[in-house]
């Protein structure tokens, strides 16, 4: 991960920390937004989805898949998950050529709906009830 600027490693408040956040992931630094984001966490602040969609933006734009399967994760066991932060990493997984993890993570979540599950191989991809 790249090296955040000294203003920015100083203790900030929730508001600053996901402004800053907010810029990195705009200026497709992921790997700084994604840092700044674990500060968060490190501090005890909660981190808006808002904040953690932008982080899975910018790994997904930067075709950093393993870091935005790692951050879902995370955000999954913090209870931050929504279909849109769903939605983005499985994007990532595609746009990185990675399929496959996207349809895992898709048959991870929709196997146990009870809505049928997806499986492919290299040639199509079936919807198995």
């Amino acid at each position: 991960m790249a090296a955040l600027p000294e203003r920015e490693s100083t203790a900030m408040s929730p508001m600053q920390y996901a402004a800053a956040v907010k810029r990195h992931a705009d200026a497709r630094r992921w790997d700084a937004a994604s840092c700044l984001l674990h500060q968060m966490w490190c501090n005890h602040f909660l981190a808006s989805i808002q904040t953690t969609d932008a982080v899975l933006n910018a790994c997904g734009r930067a075709k950093k898949w393993e870091a935005c399967l790692d951050l879902f994760d995370e955000i999954e066991h913090r209870g931050l998950v929504t279909d849109r932060s769903f939605s983005i990493v499985i994007n990532a997984c595609g746009k990185a050529s990675k399929w496959q993890h996207g349809l895992d993570l898709f048959n991870r979540f929709e196997g146990g709906t009870g809505r049928g599950r997806v499986a492919a191989d290299s040639d199509e991809v079936v919807v198995v009830q």
